[in-house]
């Protein structure tokens, strides 16, 4: 495997690792990208950007792992958007560079919580995206799924525990009460759901457009077992048999331990591959 540094970017700002097969240079018809995952720099937590881009360029794929406009060693640039708007346009310089440099036209986003945010809008905007993988990103759950991962959570419950759950739950009721409604969303601190009837809407022309998309959710989102829960208030929404949805229990938000590292890094190859190939 061969790595290098790139600068990219309209000023050059931008910074970014790419990783390679010497025997697919030239060759690979998807690369895959791996934007920052929230305000951290692009190793990633425990170094996740960093195996994980390394898997996939051992199974034949380019990947390139970089900074987004003021983090880690990419400068901020002046902009009259939002964090969303430059993250998408970073995102673009950086489909643009791999283009330019290595002849690959196609790419798959890779993204976790915030960076599940970024995947999905750059795949709204850039028809080179063929593919999301978003991770602990947009959730939709019905109150039945909701009622029934509080019930499940009251049974491991002792009655020494009772109160202090009680008490937890009432402080997040009074914060969501006060908190004021959201105007927009900004990526760098949080996942904030578009309203149900635009993400139906837009998931719906990604499909139509050929992207593939597939969602993870670990145990940390606290659901019931099913793997299309975290969807359940839209019901049989006709995007829902077309995307692929999986439900992770035993592994967390970041992929801390190491069987969770080798299971993700697995199917993340293992998508990207088979959208490769289709592409």
């Amino acid at each position: 495997m061969h790595e290098e540094i790139v600068r990219f970017g309209d000023a050059g700002q931008l910074t970014g690792i790419v990783s390679l097969s010497p025997a697919t240079v030239g060759k690979a018809r998807v690369a895959c990208l791996f934007p920052n995952v929230g305000l951290a720099h692009r190793i990633g937590p425990h170094r996740l950007n960093v195996r994980l881009a390394r898997a996939v360029a051992q199974a034949g794929l380019t990947a390139m792992r970089f900074d987004l406009s003021g983090i880690g060693d990419s400068s901020a640039v002046r902009s009259d958007g939002n964090y969303l708007d430059q993250a998408v346009r970073d995102m673009q310089a950086a489909m643009t560079a791999l283009e330019t440099r290595f002849g690959i036209h196609h790419f798959v986003v890779f993204g976790i919580c915030s960076g599940a945010v970024n995947a999905y809008s750059v795949a709204k905007a850039d028809s080179r995206v063929k593919g999301i993988l978003m991770l602990d990103g947009f959730s939709y759950p019905s109150r039945f799924s909701k009622l029934s991962d509080l019930l499940g959570r009251l049974r491991l419950l002792s009655a020494r525990q009772m109160p202090g759950f009680a008490a937890h739950l009432l402080a997040r009721l009074k914060r969501r009460i006060k908190a004021p409604p959201a105007t927009s969303i900004d990526a760098s601190i949080s996942v904030v759901m578009p309203p149900m009837a635009e993400f139906d809407h837009d998931m719906s022309q990604l499909i139509a457009r050929g992207v593939n998309i597939y969602c993870v959710f670990t145990g940390s989102m606290q659901v019931t077992a099913g793997d299309l829960d975290q969807f359940s208030a839209f019901g049989k929404a006709p995007f829902l048999g077309k995307i692929r949805c999986e439900y992770w229990p035993d592994v967390d938000h970041t992929a801390t331990a190491l069987h969770s590292q080798k299971h993700l890094s697995s199917s993340l190859c293992n998508w990207a591959k088979s959208v490769a190939l289709g592409s």
